[in-house]
Order: C-alpha cells, then structure tokens, then sequence
C-alpha cells in the first residue's frame, strides 16, 4: 500500500473540545449522513464516475463503502488497501474505514511534491474541492491559529508532523495536521492534511 501521512499518524492522541463555538467550522461541516445529493460525472486520472456535487466530507462519513451504491463504485476502482483505507492519490484523498467498512474518516491531502516530501507514484496531489472550515492550502499555522485558536490539543513535534484539532458542535473533529516537524518550522508551515470525522468514531 502507499505511504499515508494520516496511518503513520494514527496513534495520535486528540481530545475534544466540547462546545467549541467556531462558525466557520459549524457552517463548513454541517450535515450528517443522509440521501445522496445531485450527482454530477467527475473524471480524473484515478476516479472516473458518477459522485454527489457535495465534497466527499460532507456525504462520505457514516456510510458503507462495501454497501452503499454511491461508494461501491468508488471502491472497486480506487481498490482495498491492506488497512482497509481507500486512497485516491491522484485525488487527494483518503477513506478510513472500520473493520465493517464504514467510513469514519476523510482525510484531504495537500500537494506532496510541492510540500517537498519525498516524491513517488504513491504521492498525493492536492484535493481539489472546497476544504472545510473557510480553509485553503494556502493557510499556515499561524494563519489557522490566529482564525480558530490552538484547538484543545497540538501533537507532534520532535520529528513528527503537528497536529491541531478541533471538535464543531455540530459534532464533527476537524484535525489539522502541518508539514512542519519541529517547532521552530511551525509559524509558517503549510498544511499537510484535514481529517473530518464524527466525534463519535473518534
């Protein structure tokens, strides 16, 4: 399977922040599972099939990616990782499933080449949709803190990217993690990765 910034993150502890009054981030992520929205034909490299307008944040958590009709397809194309992830490198993006197939996480990768990482056929491109939260891949951290605040817990550091999260009260975790891998780097790192989960699965 290719690299995953996010697996190599996994053990990462994150606390919610209860009540967290963001607007930006309640706007960007409201909505929970629910019927499809209007589809549209997206074609790339990698994904070429019918998928909802809305971004894959919005609609993709809490459902089957083995069940549900709108994943089914996306699944069997992008194929089945080890770790059962679905990853569209050329989309940028990646689906974290439980072990019944269930996604519990989305997460939105920005350029690897251009972030400097080492670069091989497994690198992510930059999602190219809206990211949540008002975000751009042009934010820093220091653009993101001075926007949201330092979130309830920073991890890494120490040779490990940093990770900043967040809890919307509409009950979705917005993980925020940079390129940066020491502290000195972290004003002005860009962003490497948004992970959206619900925070019950978290």
């Amino acid at each position: 399977m290719g690299r995953s910034a996010w697996s190599r993150r996994r053990g990462a502890s994150v606390v919610s922040i209860l009540g967290l009054a963001l607007s930006p981030l309640v706007a960007g992520c409201a909505g929970g599972p629910g019927p499809a929205p209007p589809t549209t034909t997206t074609v790339t490299s990698e994904v070429t099939q019918t998928l909802p307008q809305a971004e894959i944040w919005q609609w993709a958590l809490g459902r089957n990616a083995w069940a549900d009709p709108t994943l089914t397809g996306l699944a069997s194309s992008l194929g089945r990782s080890s770790k059962t992830n679905i990853l569209a490198h050329a989309n940028g993006f990646e689906l974290d499933l439980d072990d019944a197939g269930t996604v519990v996480a989305v997460v939105l990768y920005n350029d690897e080449d251009s972030l400097g990482l080492p670069s091989s056929d497994t690198s992510f491109r930059a999602y190219a949709g809206t990211l949540p939260a008002g975000l751009t891949w042009r934010d820093t951290y220091g653009s993101v803190v001075t926007r949201y605040g330092p979130g309830d817990q920073q991890t890494g550091g120490w040779g490990t990217e940093h990770t900043v999260s967040y809890v919307t009260t509409d009950g979705r975790r917005l993980e925020v993690t940079y390129a940066a891998r020491h502290s000195a780097e972290l004003p002005t790192s860009a962003i490497h990765t948004i992970t959206v989960r619900l925070t019950a699965q978290g």
